[in-house]
């Protein structure tokens, strides 16, 4: 996202020692959805919020999930990549504090919604643990 200075903000995917790198297989997909999904991989290659990748030894796998509005989200399953990685000891503050502290501010954020989980880079180093596998190929983050 621009404006955001990758040297102060850029996320880390540290992996405990004793983990290896995991590789998920692809998954059958419905034959119904596969346009769906098709579109939503061409609107962020598009963005460049993904990239095409072929020799990483991480692998996560899509998962295509139903909104109440009847349309469809497409996920990845990094489950296995979270069980891998080196938890935080710092947890996330309360809304209503973090709400408390913007009362009579002008400014407060600058980050958008449909860049969703994408607003911050994910460092050089730790993209390929990012990567997924579908019909088209794999790519990461």
């Amino acid at each position: 996202m621009k404006g955001i200075v990758h040297k102060t903000c850029i996320h880390h995917i540290y992996i405990e020692e004793n983990n290896r790198p995991i590789r998920q297989r692809q998954r059958r997909m419905n034959p119904n959805l596969r346009e769906i999904v098709k579109e939503e991989l061409q609107k962020l290659l598009n963005v460049n919020f993904i990239y095409p990748i072929s020799d990483s030894q991480w692998a996560s796998h899509l998962v295509i999930v139903p909104k109440k509005n009847g349309k469809w989200r497409v996920c990845i399953y990094y489950r296995e990549l979270s069980k891998a990685t080196l938890k935080d000891h710092f947890h996330l503050p309360f809304i209503d504090q973090v709400l408390d502290t913007l009362l009579g501010k002008n400014n407060f954020s600058f980050l958008d919604g449909f860049s969703g989980y994408n607003q911050i880079q994910v460092a050089p180093e730790d993209q390929d643990k990012t990567t997924f596998t579908c019909p088209w190929g794999t790519f990461s983050y």
